[in-house]
């Protein structure tokens, strides 16, 4: 499971949150910098808070913010140039009303947020992603878990002949969503890590720059680029731009297979996502 941030006890866990809640009570009407993670998009928008009372802090949150919340049971609150501390805070969920737009944090404590040091945004899939890994002259097919425009994770029956440090060739079958038609692209990477001893077997891999051998796959030397391309010559891009081609159609599929919230399904990954 996806663990982004750390908790930390300074003193006790009771004088922890006796301190936190003192520095609260001297912000009311603040707004605070509220993060939860589903199926580990961020989700972080400004939260105001309007009172705090027996130890507990009540504050009128985005709608969105609020249906996380009730998923999660808690709340990330960024550290406040104001406050006596400079660490993170969380606190747990009392009380949460979407509608109404509010949320009442009790149980509070310090984190240290840990997903910040990822470069790019990663997102559990709903729905499977083939995929294909190029490993010498053997075809060793997988399904993605996890996708971002930096790497992947994906299962695979055996890890036999992908130790980490191994520079690999993947090739993605990504659905176009505008004519339903399914779009091989390819990838150059390095497995990173594995992870199990019994099948499914987790790979996680990033995607380099590197060039690669040829094989019996038209290889790249970038982020992605379609075996159907006419040209013969390797071109770099930028992962996050949506001006290529190739790009928009990765992008697509992952809003293809992202779950996001009922209420605003491609908006909300749209507005986290595709910033990066």
């Amino acid at each position: 499971m996806f663990q982004y941030f750390d908790k930390i006890v300074k003193g006790t866990e009771r004088e922890d949150s006796l301190i936190i809640i003192q520095n609260l009570k001297s912000m009311i009407g603040t707004n605070f910098s509220f993060l939860n993670y589903y199926k580990e998009i961020p989700v972080s928008y400004d939260a105001k808070l309007v009172n705090v009372d027996n130890e507990m802090a009540e504050f009128e949150v985005h709608e969105y913010q609020a249906k996380v919340i009730t998923l999660e049971h808690k709340a990330l609150i960024r550290a406040h140039e104001k406050f006596s501390f400079r660490e993170d805070m969380i606190g747990e969920a009392f009380y949460v009303n979407a509608a109404r737009k509010k949320v009442i944090l009790c149980n509070f404590g310090y984190a240290k947020i840990r997903s910040d040091m990822r470069r790019f945004v990663r997102v559990v899939l709903d729905r499977s992603l083939e995929a294909e890994m190029i490993v010498a002259e053997d075809i060793i097919k997988g399904s993605i878990k996890d996708i971002s425009l930096g790497g992947a994770s994906i299962s695979v029956m055996s890890k036999e002949q992908l130790p980490p440090g191994l520079d690999i060739n993947v090739f993605l079958k990504l659905p176009d969503i505008a004519n339903g038609s399914v779009h091989e692209v390819g990838v150059t990477a390095t497995v990173i890590k594995v992870v199990g001893t019994k099948p499914p077997i987790t790979v996680f891999w990033n995607s380099t720059r590197k060039n690669t051998p040829s094989s019996r796959y038209p290889i790249i030397s970038t982020s992605a680029k379609s075996k159907s391309s006419k040209s013969s010559k390797s071109k770099h891009c930028n992962p996050a731009s949506s001006r290529c081609p190739l790009c928009r159609h990765f992008l697509a599929a992952v809003l293809y297979f992202c779950a996001a919230l009922p209420c605003h399904p491609v908006g909300m990954v749209c507005s986290v996502f595709l910033t990066y």
